[in-house]
């Protein structure tokens, strides 16, 4: 979608419980893409802090 120019954007994020594919759909569409789109795989606890400069400095990462 993004190659035909219906779609433009930075980022994707999927959402829902564990072993229902997500990773591996993430990385099949970023191969697909090739290698300017980035894989990087993450949980929400990665993201997410109680401590809210490390939530702040992740979230400046995917602007």
């Amino acid at each position: 979608m993004i190659r035909q120019k219906k779609m433009a954007g930075k980022a994707l994020l999927m959402v829902g419980p564990p072993g229902t594919g997500k990773t591996a759909l993430a990385l099949g569409i970023s191969q697909e893409l090739g290698s300017k789109v980035p894989f990087c795989p993450m949980v929400g606890s990665e993201v997410y802090s109680s401590k809210v400069k490390k939530t702040e400095v992740l979230m400046e990462n995917f602007r």
